[in-house]
């Protein structure tokens, strides 16, 4: 886990932390850990003793859960939570990074924010994986996926990341002249795009979260082709 990320419980006993695909963030000894998309929030609550530090992954979860009638009981378990030891929260899409932290704010539960920054790096996970692997081909689709689900426009935004892998960076006037669009829904798209950590802003410009998403919308390289060698016809004098 990053230095900076630990220091903030220094001052606040809970900690919303944001981190893109690729990026790992480890509990530290002695603390307990959840994951909320294999185990239900009541079981989570559970798994740390008082005194005990809890991170929570896949905590854009709970804001499902917060729509139901159980709304109040949930966010009170999260201050019981925090007042018993360190609460770490862990999601993943900036769109759900702000509700959380509305909804904690409302609640009554003091937090910090601690996020990975969009550089355009290559994420971690990616540099430990071999170039061109069916592996990291994997991940990428895995990541392009479940970031596409999580951001509102759909399938429409596949265009602009065509766009992006060929031409990147692009301005979103530039982007609204290549999809026939109005600047107006051209910014809605990448709005919706940067919510969900699939572009990034650069200056005025957009790209790709990072480069290797572009691997998965370039068409290929065309494949090289080696004609058979043609038989040469007899020529009747040679045989003489």
């Amino acid at each position: 886990m990053e230095d900076d990320l630990l220091s903030l419980f220094e001052r606040e006993r809970c900690v919303l932390a944001r981190a893109d695909y690729g990026y790992e963030v480890a509990a530290p000894a002695g603390w307990a850990e959840a994951d909320l998309e294999r185990a239900p929030f009541q079981e989570a609550a559970g798994q740390a003793s008082a005194g005990q530090g809890l991170l929570v992954r896949s905590s854009g979860l709970l804001l499902g859960w917060s729509k139901t009638r159980s709304a109040p009981e949930l966010w009170g378990s999260l201050r019981t939570l925090a007042r018993r030891g360190p609460l770490l929260l862990l999601c993943r899409f900036p769109r759900h990074a702000q509700e959380l932290q509305s909804r904690l704010k409302a609640a009554g539960l003091p937090h910090a924010l601690w996020e990975t920054q969009p550089s355009g790096e290559v994420p971690p996970l990616y540099r430990r994986l071999p170039p061109g692997s069916e592996l990291r081909r994997l991940h990428l689709r895995y990541e392009w996926a479940t970031g596409l689900a999580a951001a509102r426009g759909g399938v429409a935004l596949r265009r602009v990341a065509f766009l992006l892998a060929e031409a990147a960076p692009m301005t979103v006037p530039a982007l609204a002249r290549s999809l026939g669009l109005t600047s107006g829904a051209a910014r809605s798209y990448a709005r919706w795009m940067e919510e969900a950590a699939l572009v990034r802003r650069a200056g005025s410009s957009l790209e790709l979260r990072h480069p290797l998403l572009a691997e998965l919308f370039r068409k290929p390289p065309p494949a090289e082709t080696t004609s058979a060698p043609q038989e040469r016809a007899w020529n009747p004098i040679e045989l003489d």
